[in-house]
């Protein structure tokens, strides 16, 4: 932990706080099996940035969605915090999700209805 973090008693920095273990996520699309996602590892520790970049098609937002509890894995594991997330239900998720997983959009013209910017 870096000395500035520790005179500012910055929460989480330093812990892990986002990790997926051997994420897969496929879909089925008309009698196929689309892998979007395979076995995917990723650790993101507080006070950390992070960019999420590739081409069309690469699997970021499926990336995302599933992080986010938006989805869940087709294998592997999602770690919020130190808690694991596979086995909770659709409200527990949720509350996880309201209290520990915020999105920051790329483009602010994807909600149209929001004008603080």
């Amino acid at each position: 932990m870096s000395s500035s973090a520790q005179t500012t008693g910055a929460k989480g920095v330093g812990k892990t706080l986002l990790q997926l273990k051997g994420v897969s996520r496929r879909y089925e699309q008309g009698g196929a099996v689309i892998d979007v996602l395979r076995n995917a590892d990723l650790d993101v520790r507080g006070g950390e940035l992070t960019a999420l970049v590739g081409p069309s098609g690469s699997g970021k937002s499926t990336l995302l969605n599933v992080a986010g509890l938006l989805e869940r894995p087709t294998e592997g594991e999602v770690i919020i915090d130190g808690a694991a997330t596979g086995r909770l239900g659709t409200r527990r998720r949720g509350r996880l999700r309201g209290s520990h997983i915020g999105f920051v959009f790329q483009f602010h013209r994807l909600l149209p209805e929001f004008s603080a910017l």
